[in-house]
C-alpha cells in the first residue's frame, strides 16, 4: 500500500494514522465472522469463504 500524502495526526487523546496491510487483513478477518458479517454486507467477494 502506498500512502501518498497520508499523515499521522495526533492530539492529546487520539492518534489517526494510515492502516498497515496487517491491520487491514485483521479487519477483514473480523468482518468475515458470520455474527459480524450479517451487519456488514459489503465484504469483497475475494474475502468470502
Amino acid at each position: 500500500m502506498k500512502f501518498l500524502g497520508s499523515k499521522t495526526i495526533e492530539t492529546d487523546r487520539l492518534i489517526l494514522k494510515a492502516q498497515t496491510m496487517d491491520e487491514q487483513h485483521y479487519l477483514w478477518s473480523v468482518l468475515m465472522l458470520p455474527e459480524v458479517n450479517k451487519y456488514y454486507p459489503t465484504v469483497p467477494k475475494k474475502f468470502t469463504k
